[in-house]
């Protein structure tokens, strides 16, 4: 069952990490139709591309269940209310889906540089949680944790991220992960920090076991 990400604590960072992360759920999609079992190759089974939706969650596909996306094997971007109960696998939800795989989020367009009349120094919180099941799956949790930095530093993410709070999440095989950036923080260097931080430390963690 997918663990409850989700944590408020305004002003601050959060990431989540959850390893072997199955999703149980019943029900069809919307918008774009998902493959049927009897049709589970590797694209066909997949939402929209990112690249191709772009960083929008109004444009990606609408599911009401999580069962069909289970056999899509790219890195899958989740858009949904805070308080929606997605893990209730007897209730129709509204998750906003793209796929991506690869490099595709790097070629989604940057926010253009612009000077500050002001600018104001906060000193941030970064927190990190996570649920295991079984084996760390280190790679997968680097490969999501990398698109993710792709997406933050998009353009709409960090207009939107100016005006609230910004809540992502991601799956990539056995992990899942969830990032949580207070309003009026820069989501671009969150991406560029945090995020490469976390990747750095689960390489050299996997290197010594």
């Amino acid at each position: 069952m997918t663990p409850s990400w989700l944590i408020t604590a305004l002003g601050a960072v959060c990431l989540f990490l959850s390893v072997d992360v199955a999703f149980a759920a019943r029900g069809k999609a919307g918008l774009r139709t998902p493959a049927s079992p009897g049709h589970r190759s590797r694209d066909a089974a997949c939402p929209i591309a990112c690249h191709i939706a772009g960083p929008n969650p109004s444009n990606w596909s609408l599911y009401h269940n999580f069962d069909q996306l289970q056999f899509c094997h790219h890195t899958l971007f989740y858009d949904f209310s805070l308080y929606d109960r997605v893990d209730d696998p007897d209730t129709l939800h509204r998750l906003y889906t793209c796929s991506s795989s690869g490099p595709d989020l790097s070629s989604l367009p940057r926010p253009s540089a612009q000077m500050a009349s002001v600018v104001e120094s906060v000193n941030l919180t970064y927190s990190l949680g996570w649920w295991t099941e079984g084996a760390l799956a280190a790679s997968d949790i680097i490969s999501a944790s990398k698109q993710m930095r792709y997406y933050l530093k998009s353009q709409h993410v960090a207009t939107r991220s100016a005006e609230r709070s910004t809540f992502s999440f991601a799956r990539t095989g056995s992990a899942a992960i969830g990032v949580y950036i207070g309003r009026g923080l820069q989501s671009e260097g969150i991406a560029s920090f945090a995020l490469k931080t976390l990747a750095d430390n689960l390489r050299t963690q996997n290197q010594l076991r």
